[in-house]
């Protein structure tokens, strides 16, 4: 799904950028929105996350989003 997501963007310094952060009772950055250059780099990280097993805890999801989005 988040694959196909990214697909429908150009994702370029100039123009899209993405980043991903996993959560459930902790936060992980997956990557930044300025680690990767193009469709395919980003594709290719995504395609190594691992899914963290447990409860998704909001508190977590708000500070993780709040950190992502200040770094």
């Amino acid at each position: 799904m988040l694959l196909r997501f990214v697909g429908a963007f150009r994702i370029a310094p100039d123009a899209v950028q993405v980043g991903v952060i996993s959560f459930s009772t902790s936060i992980r950055v997956n990557f930044y929105m300025n680690d990767y250059q193009n469709n395919a780099e980003v594709r290719n990280a995504i395609s190594t996350i691992q899914q963290i097993g447990g409860n998704v805890h909001h508190k977590i999801l708000a500070m993780g989003v709040s950190h992502f989005l200040l770094s």
